[in-house]
């Protein structure tokens, strides 16, 4: 039997700690200090995007770059800047909602049996996948880093020394006195800045993962309702439902006409009474747990709307833009390394758009099986008052969960197509503009 604390570290998965969400000894002192380090690596990593915004902007507005590459990069740095930012903002707004969900979720593990261990094989994949994009995500941002020095390295034409980020800067950027320090700092900067939103993404999926986890359980539980097997001498263990009311000669004796009812003794009418209230037991305890995960799905929808909204939003623009920009690089004399630097960044974003679109499409695709789960279970058998109760179950069911953000943009596999889509629109706009 595991301890809460260690399905406290399923449902977080592998970045739940490091974001603060793990309950524990929170009043100790070391506790606070932990927390306070937290909040100012929060604080650390808003400052840092709220300056990469400002000066990325003044960059555009100002000194706007007359080649289309650093242009590009320069457009593509203020919109992932401000991506960052509100999703450093939106994790401290919500930071108690999502300890609270998390605790929830530990209630309701501790609530409702998984026989089939389908909650500890959805914690894998959640946690394979966590640690798959982190670590993606921070190779193309050390390669983003790294850039300028491979250039040189291998002798890439450059009229000057360039640097890590194409930010705007009141003096000369490429004197070597300045050089080192501006490096060092950019890369710290670029390093730190991203650091909170890459690990908000795995810890929003792995809660997204967990839910489509207790819906699982929840059809399981459902699509095996049965009626407990009636005879003389009492209640006998869930049966399929061809035998579920014990013996051909019982069966006959409770369902014949009046004349016949006599002949059946007062122990087996108990005991067809206690297994129709324990069938509906079930179906109440399953109807409990449908309300769980519906108050999950809601407070998880709150949690990761602002910045799951303005991610998907501005990915269409970053998408288009890396493409544009590999495409113009092609054309003209570039480093090997810049160009690789912008194609590599092409799958991480169609990467970060499909964790979040195709995580909610789960959560959409096991609501939908609901119905046939509850269709599927042993209501034949089961008396007027369960056949009720599961048209009701069947009725919420028949609108599946869905997590919305914004209010407008369902995650699931047709809004990853349509970003798809829309991105490959705006490029062909974009480029046949640049041709002309």
């Amino acid at each position: 039997m595991e301890g809460p604390g260690e399905e406290e570290r399923r449902v977080l998965g592998p970045v739940g700690g490091l974001v603060g969400l793990a309950s524990g000894q929170r009043r100790s002192l070391s506790a606070r200090l932990a927390e306070c380090g937290r909040v100012a690596a929060a604080a650390l990593n808003i400052l840092a995007n709220a300056s990469l915004v400002t000066t990325t902007a003044v960059q555009l507005c100002a000194d706007t770059p007359k080649e289309t590459e650093r242009a590009s990069v320069t457009a593509f740095i203020f919109s992932v800047s401000t991506i960052n930012f509100v999703k450093a903002v939106s994790l401290l707004r919500h930071r108690w909602r999502l300890r609270q969900l998390a605790g929830r979720l530990v209630a309701i593990r501790g609530a409702f049996a998984d026989h089939a261990g389908t909650r500890r094989s959805y914690a894998r994949k959640a946690g394979r996948l966590a640690i798959t994009w982190v670590v993606t995500a921070e190779m193309n941002v050390a390669f983003w880093c790294l850039d300028p020095l491979i250039s040189e390295l291998l002798g890439g034409a450059v009229q000057e020394r360039q640097l890590p980020l194409p930010l705007w800067l009141p003096f000369n950027q490429s004197q070597p006195s300045n050089y080192a320090l501006l490096f060092t700092l950019e890369s710290t900067m670029l390093m730190s800045g991203v650091q909170i939103a890459i690990i908000v993404d795995a810890l929003f999926v792995t809660l997204i993962i967990n839910v489509t986890a207790e819906i699982h359980v929840l059809n399981s539980n459902i699509r095996s309702m049965r009626k407990a097997a009636t005879y003389d001498g009492g209640l006998l263990s869930m049966a399929p439902a061809s035998a579920s009311v014990g013996t051909t000669e019982n069966r006959s004796k409770i369902r014949s006409n009046s004349s016949s009812i006599s002949e059946v003794t007062a122990e087996p009418l108990r005991n067809e009474s206690s297994a129709d209230d324990e069938m509906y037991g079930l179906l109440v305890k399953n109807i409990q747990h449908h309300q769980l995960i519906i108050i999950c799905v809601s407070e998880l929808e709150k949690a990761v709307s602002m910045g799951t909204f303005a991610l998907l939003s501005i990915n269409i623009l970053n998408l288009c833009s890396h493409i544009f920009s590999l495409v113009v690089m092609l054309e003209g004399e570039n480093s090997a390394s810049a160009i690789t630097k912008m194609f590599v960044a092409v799958p991480v974003f169609m990467l970060q758009n499909g964790l979040y679109c195709l995580t909610g499409q789960a959560i959409i695709d096991e609501s939908d099986r609901l119905i046939n789960s509850a269709f599927g279970c042993g209501w034949p058998d089961a008396d007027e008052r369960f056949k009720r109760s599961l048209r009701v179950l069947m009725a919420r069911a028949s609108q599946p969960l869905r997590i919305r953000v914004g209010k407008l943009i369902s995650l699931s596999r047709a809004t990853f197509q349509e970003l798809l889509k829309g991105s490959y629109q705006l490029f062909n706009v974009v480029y046949q503009v640049h041709t002309n």
